[in-house]
């Protein structure tokens, strides 16, 4: 765990809601959300409120209806039919169908709570009715003393990924390395703009290469076009490795998986970085 300095949450401090984004599938956006929202836990804050030093409090919220967020951290996806309360009751259109936020929210073997998403979710994103998108910002405001919450929006830029956006207080792009990733990027900064109205001020803040082939040289090509465009915002690589889909396979954070290999070690120090912006540093 790279070092970091002490970190300190100010008296009355709302949480950092971050929403992991990208207008395309497959670079590791919901590996990011996972295991930015775990690296998080493992860090210690000194809580001014409480006066006393504890574990970063972190929320995962799974806006995709594919839910690959809520089974990477262990739990069950709802099939059809079951009960279990998930985004789709927290967001539904109908007064009466609704539940809170808290209501929904489940914890997992690995410190993070999880509001859990179901295939029934996709439903909502044809509309969220009056008022949809900025459903889940009020509730987020409702909820108790999380530092983070982290939010894994849907590839699609649509209502839901909308609702996510006009919750946010950053916007983090998990890009790829293929050819069309700064379009991409392009494409979901154009997006987030269009939100402006729900969200004011609301900007991709985080910019993160995820899949990183350092021996590539198209895959260089494309970090220098990213860092030169974004030199602010960009936060460094993952490097890719088998393991990051083995662990995906065994439903665990890399760093539970194998905690040495170096996509551990990288977002590790991204959430750091993360937290240090966060939150208070002191040294």
């Amino acid at each position: 765990m790279p070092k970091t300095p002490k970190l300190v949450r100010a008296l009355n401090s709302p949480p950092v809601v971050i929403a992991v984004a990208m207008r395309k599938g497959g670079v590791g956006k919901t590996t990011t959300a996972v295991n930015l929202s775990y690296e998080l836990t493992r860090l210690q804050v000194f809580d001014e409120a409480e006066q006393e030093t504890r574990p970063i409090r972190v929320l995962l919220i799974d806006m995709d209806p594919q839910g690959n967020a809520t089974s990477g951290l262990g739990l069950e996806v709802p099939p059809d039919g079951d009960p279990t309360p998930t985004m789709f009751n927290v967001l539904h259109p109908e007064k009466h169908r609704r539940m809170p936020l808290n209501d929904v929210i489940q914890g997992t073997d690995f410190g993070v709570d999880v509001a859990p998403s179901r295939e029934a979710l996709d439903e909502l994103d044809k509309g969220l009715g009056p008022g949809g998108q900025m459903r889940l910002r009020r509730e987020v405001e409702t909820l108790p003393a999380y530092d983070f919450i982290v939010i894994d929006c849907r590839p699609t830029l649509n209502e839901l990924a909308s609702a996510a956006l006009s919750a946010a207080t950053w916007v983090l792009a998990a890009v790829g390395t293929g050819p069309d990733e700064v379009g991409a990027l392009a494409s979901l900064d154009a997006a987030v703009e269009n939100v402006d109205l729900n969200n004011p001020g609301i900007k991709i803040t985080h910019v993160l290469l995820t899949n990183y082939l350092g021996g590539s040289r198209a895959t260089k090509s494309i970090r220098r076009a990213v860092e030169e465009a974004w030199p602010k915002e960009y936060l460094g690589y993952i490097s890719r490795t088998i393991r990051v889909t083995e662990a995906k396979a065994h439903c665990q954070p890399i760093s539970v998986y194998d905690p040495t290999c170096t996509a551990a070690e990288d977002y590790q120090r991204v959430a750091v970085r993360i937290a240090e912006e966060g939150l208070i540093s002191h040294g």
